[in-house]
């Protein structure tokens, strides 16, 4: 649990919103995004900015990825770690995590969230660059991550990232006295959905003895929503 200060008394029926987009292959294009104003140079919408585990400015972290990202051979070569596989095309993580109209969050929980939910996909030790914005009715935040770790350049695994990222919203909910049914409704769903696919591949095993390992299950459950 994170700890941080209780958010507003007054509660919004809307709930912690995190948003994964679709995995990218610039770090200069999601990073420049994030830090000024669409399509323009100024940085008004821009309230406050972060960097975790990067030696450069903010202007300078898209960089400092992209170094990362080409020299992930040289660094599982250092680290000890195998060369074979498939090369990360697409290393570029960005997401958002969206407060209720009626949340008034510090800057330092917004810091303590971004953090957290870092947490839950496993990606507190990678390279990460943070923005709130105010160009929104409702406070907000941009996180840009290097989904191959700065160290052993090994790439995170990504395929439960949602789940995890809606877990962890359940869980800051909970903990800020918000409540989401259909989060916790679609979570328990895909939970149940996983160890149905669990029991499914021991039945295969089962059957199919000489069968080396079992199938690998999906990542979850398809259920629609937003949170």
């Amino acid at each position: 649990c994170l700890a941080v200060e209780p958010l507003s008394p007054k509660r919004d029926p809307s709930p912690m919103i995190p948003r994964l987009h679709p995995r990218g292959t610039s770090f200069k294009g999601a990073c420049t995004y994030i830090l000024h104003d669409p399509e323009k140079q100024t940085s008004d919408r821009v309230d406050c900015v972060t960097t975790r585990n990067l030696a450069s400015s903010p202007e300078w972290a898209w960089h400092e990825m992209y170094g990362t990202w080409a020299a992930q051979d040289q660094l599982k070569k250092a680290s000890g770690h195998d060369l074979r596989g498939r090369k990360n095309a697409k290393p570029v993580l960005h997401y958002t995590l969206s407060w209720a109209l009626s949340e008034q969050p510090t800057q330092e929980h917004m810091q303590e969230a971004a953090l957290g939910s870092l947490k839950a996909m496993g990606l507190h030790e990678h390279e990460a660059l943070i923005a709130a914005h105010s160009d929104k009715e409702h406070t907000h935040l941009h996180i840009v991550v290097n989904t191959v770790h700065p160290q052993t350049g090994l790439t995170a695994p990504m395929k439960f990232s949602k789940l995890e990222l809606s877990k962890w919203a359940e869980a800051y909910e909970l903990q800020h006295g918000l409540h989401c049914e259909e989060r916790i409704k679609n979570n328990e769903e895909r939970r149940k959905a996983a160890n149905e696919r669990k029991l499914s591949a021991a039945e295969i095993l089962k059957e199919q003895p000489d069968q080396a390992t079992a199938p690998e299950p999906s990542p979850y459950a398809p259920v629609k929503h937003h949170p």
